[in-house]
């Protein structure tokens, strides 16, 4: 892979000479008259940083390859002004027709994560556009944004217009644009806080709905219930309905859903309601412990049944560790029916329930083993593995 390329360019990037190859591999010359060093004049696509998922040259936290690569293809940039996007979101896949220049803010709005959070504290995109200094007394505590206080009007114009053209498809590489709303894309499930749904005025609500007693309801149960609020010109009535209505159970993050069994056992980055089949019923004295026990080699670890399917899928045990000093499993689990048939699962308590975190789905045997071992706090000593570039 890492010879099949078709062009070559050179850069300088923080004072080191770089060859660069359109597929994302790169090379570091040596120093003139100086000590050859351990990874000069060598091919990588480089070490993945687990922690922020990009590809980093030498070690993982040496220089990131996509801003290499960027600047070598695509001319150099102010890092203070621009990043480098990841057009299809994989932060590994670094080949030249995958990346592009995007301003700070035209990267925000671009980001589905940090779109959602401007949508959240604005109402929309647009009354942001309108009016950034909007953000500036509503974004207390969120220092991913905090940057956006110093947004002019004209920035944020530019930077909307600009990200629209993408979206639109005026430019290459268009990404799919979400909209300025609350929507089905954005949450897989929406958790509703049962109690406050009576302070929302019943006209509001549709009829088959407003009696709802369900912990989770559908997106399409949601929709009835929240689209005419949202379509409501007040945007200071949305951004209060949406408190009331989004919340988070026990200052979990949002994306952490109820799991289909048993129900002490929630799920964290996993879309599809799974049975865990090794969770324990009931909190004991030694939860983690019980549970970890019950995970047996070769044994099944979870069952989810896909729409369309009449057959589920089975996932069963590969490998076990406790992390964390001993409050957290690692396992390490395979499903040969699948397409990355590998994953990690990090299962721990949190306020009394199970919660079961997906680390990742792996095509190769060894992709897996090497971030199982890296999770336990281990050195991988064998180098790059396929899913280190996919």
């Amino acid at each position: 892979m890492i010879n099949q390329y078709n062009e070559i360019k050179d850069c300088i990037y923080k004072e080191e000479h770089y060859s660069v190859r359109d597929n994302g591999a790169v090379m570091r010359h040596a120093r003139i008259g100086k000590k050859l060093r351990k990874n000069d004049n060598i091919w990588t696509f480089g070490i993945k940083n687990t922690k922020n998922g990009y590809m980093h040259f030498g070690n993982s936290n040496g220089h990131r390859i996509h801003i290499i690569v960027a600047t070598a293809f695509l001319g150099a940039k102010d890092s203070k002004i621009y990043v480098v996007d990841h057009i299809d979101t994989n932060r590994c896949n670094n080949r030249v027709e995958n990346l592009r220049w995007f301003t700070k803010l035209e990267n925000a709005l671009n980001n589905e994560i940090t779109r959602n959070k401007i949508i959240y504290f604005c109402g929309s995109i647009e009354a942001f556009i309108e009016n950034p200094k909007i953000l500036q007394e509503r974004i207390e505590g969120e220092p991913s944004l905090d940057w956006m206080r110093t947004v002019t009007k004209e920035e944020a114009h530019i930077a909307y217009e600009n990200i629209k053209k993408y979206w639109e498809g005026q430019i290459t590489n268009p990404k799919p644009f979400v909209g300025g709303k609350i929507n089905d894309s954005i949450y897989q499930q929406h958790i509703i806080n049962t109690e406050h749904i009576k302070t929302i005025s019943e006209k509001d609500i549709s009829t088959s709905n407003k009696n709802t007693h369900k912990n989770i309801i559908s997106n399409e149960e949601w929709e009835k219930m929240i689209q005419p609020i949202l379509s409501n010109n007040n945007k200071d009535t949305q951004k209060e309905v949406i408190e009331k209505c989004i919340t988070i159970p026990n200052n979990e993050p949002i994306e952490l859903v109820q799991a289909k069994s048993p129900t002490i056992a929630w799920q964290k980055k996993w879309k599809t309601p799974t049975n865990f089949l090794c969770c324990p019923l009931k909190l004991s004295k030694h939860p983690i412990e019980e549970y970890f026990n019950n995970l047996i080699i070769d044994s099944p670890f979870c069952s989810t049944l896909y729409n369309g399917n009449d057959t589920p899928s089975i996932q069963t045990v590969v490998d076990k560790a406790y992390i964390e000093n001993n409050n957290a499993i690692i396992l390490f689990s395979k499903n040969p029916d699948a397409i990355k048939p590998y994953a990690l699962s990090k299962i721990y308590l949190s306020k009394n329930k199970f919660i079961h975190e997906s680390k990742g789905t792996f095509f190769h045997e060894d992709g897996a083993r090497k971030y199982f071992t890296i999770e336990q706090g281990l050195e991988w000593t064998e180098g790059d593995t396929f899913d280190d570039f996919c």
